[in-house]
């Protein structure tokens, strides 16, 4: 049996192309070195090979001798390298919670990925390992750390401050220019690559802190990172509502991921659909706004905040989508002012 390959977040390889074009790497480059195309890197929650973390990383390595990329690169990239680990860190409790988070859900940014927490009576260390890191002479552990210490620093809008870092592999630029960037010695050449935090620190109260709210993206992330259990409707029309529902609490709402959920081709998905005189369209925009009005329902939940777990870039975005399903916006839906009753609709997520 041919061995399951690992896959990675595409918002992760996302991030790590966009700086490679900003250095000058040309996408043609890119293309020809992975076969990546940047269309394959739109959707974060779109699933790629693992092996591409590596090729990218080696060809930065070798355009870019001497060079410190893997921290530079956490000046540049945006919260969305990290997809809803950035959110969790947000409404977090405190420091030490989101470290536990990017523990648990790992294998959402990679399957390859290793994470640990170390605790010492003082310190929390976070250690990570990735294949990718012998070969990219550590650049993979230096821009995971970096891009993890801005986040946490930034997300979780704390003055949050490390002990110190420590990296397995030599600098690949000037060591003042980590401990610039970290504000704490930095050691290579060490037995693991970590960032220790003073406990202290990591146990104080985020300011942020949203429990509810944290509880649910805790769920969103469950979804990714693992297909919902349960037993399927015996009706055609049945299951693909039933799929959709479970590709709904994952935040997906493409007919690219209703077919993988089905395990067949979108061409015979749309044609299952329109075997029942539907559309694979009509069905993802039904559930969406069934698992729209099921968040609002949630009073703990902003819209900003419901636009991202139903996967709209934007607040805007969301309700301008709102209004176009129901003659209303979202917030006077919240307050009982959508003109049917939505108990009465057919579809419930």
């Amino acid at each position: 049996m041919k061995p399951k390959s690992c896959t990675v977040a595409a918002s992760v390889l996302a991030g790590t192309v966009a700086y490679a074009l900003a250095l000058g790497v040309p996408m043609a480059t890119i293309t020809e070195t992975t076969g990546l195309v940047w269309t394959d890197l739109v959707d974060p929650d779109v699933r790629l090979p693992n092996e591409h973390v590596a090729t990218i990383w080696c060809l930065l390595r070798d355009r870019y001798p001497d060079r410190a990329i893997g921290v530079q690169i956490a000046n540049v990239v945006p919260p969305s390298f990290f997809g809803p680990m950035a959110y969790a860190a947000r409404y977090a409790r405190n420091g030490r919670e989101f470290l536990t988070v990017a523990v648990r859900y790992q294998a959402v940014l990679s399957e390859d990925l290793t994470i640990r927490l170390v605790e010492t009576e003082a310190h929390i260390a976070i250690e990570t390992f990735h294949p990718a890191d012998p070969d990219a002479n550590g650049l993979v552990a230096e821009a995971g750390l970096a891009i993890g210490y801005r986040f946490v620093r930034e997300m979780t809008r704390s003055n949050t401050t490390i002990a110190w870092v420590e990296f397995s592999h030599s600098n690949n630029g000037p060591a003042a220019e980590y401990e610039t960037f970290f504000g704490v010695p930095v050691y290579f050449c060490q037995k693991r690559n970590a960032m220790v935090f003073h406990k202290a620190e990591m146990d104080a109260p985020a300011p942020e802190a949203d429990p509810r709210l944290y509880v649910a993206i805790q769920q969103h992330m469950d979804g990714i990172s693992k297909t919902a259990s349960g037993s399927s409707p015996a009706d055609p029309v049945g299951r693909l509502y039933f799929a959709a529902a479970e590709c709904a609490q994952r935040g997906q709402y493409g007919e690219a991921d209703l077919a993988k959920q089905l395990g067949m081709s979108i061409r015979s998905l749309q044609r299952k659909a329109a075997d029942h005189k539907l559309k694979v369209q009509h069905i993802l925009a039904q559930t969406r706004e069934a698992r729209a009005h099921q968040l609002l329902s949630d009073r703990h939940l902003s819209v900003d905040d419901i636009a991202f777990l139903l996967g709209y870039s934007t607040e805007a975005a969301f309700r301008r989508a709102f209004l176009r399903w129901t003659g209303t916006t979202p917030a006077k839906a919240r307050k009982g002012d959508l003109g049917q009753d939505v108990q009465d609709r057919k579809l419930m997520v």
